[in-house]
This record gives structure tokens, C-alpha cells and sequence, in this order.
């Protein structure tokens, strides 16, 4: 297998929420942000195993020892004949779930294209990654464990939403429809010389009563460099305002903001823009 079919299944696994954080009765008094820990942290562990085991040392008679490869999550032989989506582990499960994140970020960056949702702004793009914006559907932009597994074998099942979660409202998987937007645009000649700006991306998190913002800036031309400096700019933006607002995602480019500050956030980062 590939370093980037690694890569991508690995990425799947790290932002999947598991089936077992479901918002049920017995969980809704607990601390969401206690929560939303203990999923990352479970996430984390099944995208460590995925990537191959730990190694062991088991003795032997006479004093040796030999060292063997405990597989938890990775058994290679489930990728032959379409893999096994029996669980929520492994890395046959991992290609299952990036192919679906990826139809889901073509799909959703096309709806977002032809309903002329992106807004231009003199220093940014911006889209908000909702129900209203992708259509009538409010469910198209939700994924859950049953749908990735009904998904990748064939059936679709796009309305049951129930206890379900925005699979944008993770940080790599919005950057990465962020990245096909403009790569999109960029190689369609439409986002360049004086059309070329940066995009941020918004994104609801409904089980927080928030949304999750990532600025992405992107060369005009392929190979070259362009540093990102919406770090900085959201820090001063959230500093300029009362409102909630939670930056700890390893990027300093993204930063989480309460549903009812998101409008007026995105005001102020276009105030602060133009003011320097």
C-alpha cells in the first residue's frame, strides 16, 4: 500500500468520531468538552494502531528473547476483496472512510460552487458549510458509522441523522475541502491574478452549539509557498470582541467560535483586515 493511502486512511481515522460517543440520555449531562476529549483521544489510539503495532520482546528458553509485531487494527488481509468495515479500527477500515470523505468534500465543494454560496470579500473567501448552503438536504453534509459502512458497500442511507455529527466539523477534513476549493478554481483560471484571495471555511458543530473556522491560504501558482497568517489574525479578531471562542487545534489557523458570534466574527476579521 501506498504512503499516501496510508496517509489519507490514517487522517480518516484521527478525525472519526466513534460510534460509541452518541448523544443518548446517559451522556447528555456529561461535560461536553470532557467529551469531545475522550473521542479525540480514542480516535487518536485507533489511528495509532492502524498504522502497524507496538513491538513486544517474549523470552525464550536459556535466556533469549524474540520481539513480535502485536497487529491490533492492522491485519493487511482485510484490504483483499473490498476490506473488512465490520468495526471502527484498522486500516482497511481507515481507506473506507477517506473514500467516503472525499465523495463527500467533491460533492459538497460542487453544491457550494453552483448555489454561488462563497462569498467574496476584498482580502477573503468565505463559505459556511451548512444545511442551508448545501440545499435542500440538511442531512448531506452528516455522516455517521452506519452510513460510512452503508456507503462504501453500495446503500446510502443520507437521512438517518440522528446523533449524528458534521463530518466538516473536524479541522483536516475542512482544510481539506478547503484545499479542493481552490485547487478547483485555481487550475479553472477563476481564482487568479487579481481574483486570487484566501478562503476561510466555516463549519457547524451542532453537538456544541458552535462552528469550526479554518483560514487556508493557497499558492496562485503550484509549488510555491505562501505562509499562513490567519493565526494572528483570528487571535487579534476574538480579542477585539466579547464572544466564545476556543483555540486547541495543533494549527494555530483554526479556531472554534460560538454559533451566535459566528456572523459577527467574520465582520470583524474583514474590519481588522482593512484596517491594516
Amino acid at each position: 500500500m501506498s504512503a499516501s493511502d496510508t496517509s489519507y486512511a490514517v487522517t480518516a481515522l484521527l478525525e472519526y468520531e466513534a460510534p460509541t460517543r452518541k448523544n443518548n440520555e446517559n451522556s447528555l449531562n456529561e461535560d461536553l468538552a470532557e467529551k469531545e476529549k475522550a473521542a479525540g483521544i480514542e480516535a487518536f489510539n485507533n489511528a495509532y494502531d492502524a498504522l502497524g503495532g507496538s513491538r513486544t520482546a517474549t523470552s525464550m528458553g536459556g535466556g533469549g528473547s524474540f520481539w513480535s509485531t502485536q497487529t491490533e487494527g492492522h491485519d493487511s488481509s482485510n484490504l483483499v476483496n473490498g476490506g473488512n468495515l465490520s468495526s471502527s479500527t484498522g486500516i482497511g477500515a481507515g481507506l473506507r472512510f477517506a473514500m467516503v470523505l472525499q465523495k463527500k468534500i467533491i460533492h459538497t465543494a460542487i453544491g457550494l460552487m453552483e448555489r454561488n454560496a462563497i462569498t467574496t470579500l476584498r482580502h477573503f473567501r468565505y463559505a459556511h458549510v451548512s444545511s442551508s448552503s448545501l440545499g435542500g438536504d440538511s442531512s448531506s453534509h452528516i455522516i455517521r458509522t452506519q452510513d460510512l459502512i452503508r456507503q462504501s458497500t453500495g446503500g446510502v442511507n443520507s437521512q438517518d441523522t440522528k446523533n449524528g455529527v458534521s463530518v466538516f466539523s473536524k479541522p483536516l477534513a475542512l482544510t481539506r475541502l478547503a484545499h479542493f476549493l481552490m485547487d478547483m478554481n485555481r487550475e479553472s483560471g477563476k481564482w487568479t491574478g487579481t481574483n486570487a484571495r484566501p478562503l476561510v471555511m466555516i463549519a457547524d458543530k451542532p453537538i456544541t452549539n458552535s462552528c469550526l473556522i479554518v483560514g487556508y491560504e493557497y499558492p496562485e501558482r503550484a509549488g510555491d509557498f505562501v505562509r499562513n497568517v490567519f493565526g494572528k489574525h483570528f487571535e487579534m479578531t476574538a480579542k477585539s470582541m466579547n464572544g466564545t471562542f476556543k483555540f486547541d487545534s495543533f494549527d494555530s489557523n483554526v479556531i472554534e467560535v460560538g454559533a451566535a458570534d459566528v456572523q459577527r466574527f467574520m465582520e470583524q476579521l474583514h474590519y481588522l483586515l482593512d484596517a491594516i
